[in-house]
């Protein structure tokens, strides 16, 4: 499999690190699927998706946003993430290896949530898969203590009020309406962090741009059928861009 190159990218004065993999013994540009963590999660978490992505010809990009891995020294998570993965977005659809008209993303978990908000600041991205993903933070109550916890830590905060005001209003409400790429929509019904019914009001709000999965025995992000899914999605985005 292809090596992975370093890539740091500025926003804000705040640096995103990220690794950048192409497909081997092909010749670009390519299309790309840039890989947008969850709240505990890091670039280095979507190896496996990375690794499907370059045997598709496609090249991938992960990378820290504010509150993970690298990044969350420097900058927690807090309200406008959006705004790095636009960033990031930018940066990614200039270099000479990429065609900039054919570039996706992919989040999972509360990355699921932030591409859409990112799709309605930047138009130029062809097409998401919300992986596990949320139209709202409506769950917050119900969330298991361990992923208040990170929250807890994300921010930066040691409230969960003041958690919850960091992250700000926390709803696709006034965004949705601007994603007009086509979404595929995967969940797990017995998702523990985002209830199932997250996924479907993201499809019922897409209408016939979204393709919606939903796994009856999934867990959080269907991680219990990881194979299956991730399989699906990737594959997806190959037809798709």
């Amino acid at each position: 499999m292809p090596p992975a190159e370093r890539i740091e990218i500025d926003h804000n004065g705040v640096i995103l690190p990220g690794y950048l993999r192409l497909p081997l013994h092909r010749e670009g540009p390519f299309a790309c699927v840039i890989l947008v963590p969850g709240l505990d999660a890091t670039k280095k978490d979507f190896i496996t998706l990375s690794d499907m992505c370059a045997r598709r010809g496609l090249v991938s990009f992960a990378f820290d946003g504010p509150g993970q891995g690298e990044v969350r020294p420097r900058a927690p998570l807090e309200e406008g993430y959006e705004t790095s993965v636009v960033t990031v977005f930018k940066a990614i659809a200039v270099r000479p290896e990429i065609d900039g008209d054919r570039i996706g993303m992919l989040g999972r978990s509360l990355g699921g949530y932030y591409i859409p908000r990112a799709v309605a600041l930047e138009l130029r991205i062809k097409a998401l898969a919300v992986f596990g993903g949320a139209s709202d933070l409506g769950d917050w109550d119900s969330m298991p203590k361990t992923i208040l916890g990170g929250f807890l830590w994300a921010t930066g905060c040691k409230t969960m009020e003041s958690a919850r005001a960091k992250v700000g209003s926390a709803t696709l409400k006034d965004y949705i309406g601007d994603v007009a790429c086509p979404t595929l929509v995967v969940h797990g019904k017995r998702d523990g962090i985002f209830h199932y019914t997250q996924a479907e009001r993201i499809a019922e709000a897409l209408g016939d741009k979204a393709e919606l999965f939903i796994e009856e025995n999934g867990v959080h992000c269907c991680h219990n059928y990881c194979f299956k899914y991730r399989t699906m999605m990737i594959d997806w985005m190959a037809r798709t861009l």
